[in-house]
């Protein structure tokens, strides 16, 4: 007897478990949660910033204090050797950006009219790019597109009186089209 009753006490208290859950997922702030879950994101991008930031000046000053003690050890050809390495591959580096920024320039120039292209030539990358995009939306603005949906004035032919039956039938289409169109 004790047991069923035992048995009894762990049914209701599973299901005022299940009511207390089914209640509290009535009553979720969504809004609170999304904006809660901005919030730690913002925090964990934040931290994983100074994270990077510590991790990066911290392998910068392991590498000078290891520069250091190789030129007290007296092994300057190793520090050398290793600074050498070390420009020559930011001079590739540099070689490829110069490159870049060579051809970006050169679409930049191109798009611009060939009379005036002397006299923009020597601007910088930024206001090159701004002046391109004044241009264009200059342009566009001076030569409407056309309107998706929108047809075309179609002109007939002939008139709607003289034309045959598998005329009308052939352009029954466009005669619509310009009726309807000339509201």
């Amino acid at each position: 007897m004790s047991e069923e009753i035992k048995g009894n006490a762990v049914a209701d208290t599973g299901d005022e478990q299940s009511a207390q859950s089914n209640s509290s997922e009535e009553n979720v702030d969504y809004k609170a949660l999304y904006n809660e879950e901005i919030s730690n994101s913002k925090k964990q991008r934040k931290g994983k910033q100074d994270f990077q930031a510590k991790y990066e000046s911290l392998v910068e000053a392991q590498k000078t204090a290891e520069e250091e003690k190789m030129i007290a050890d007296g092994k300057l050809k190793e520090v050398i050797e290793a600074q050498k390495a070390e420009i020559k591959s930011l001079k590739g580096h540099s070689e490829e950006l110069a490159n870049l920024k060579a051809s970006d320039k050169k679409s930049l120039l191109e798009k611009i009219p060939e009379d005036k292209r002397e006299q923009y030539e020597n601007l910088d990358i930024p206001v090159l790019r701004s002046i391109v995009d004044d241009f264009y939306s200059k342009q566009s603005s001076s030569n409407p597109q056309p309107t998706p949906g929108v047809s075309r004035q179609v002109e007939l032919d002939k008139p709607f009186s003289e034309m045959t039956q598998q005329e009308k039938r052939d352009n029954w289409g466009n005669i619509l089209e310009r009726y309807t169109t000339k509201k």
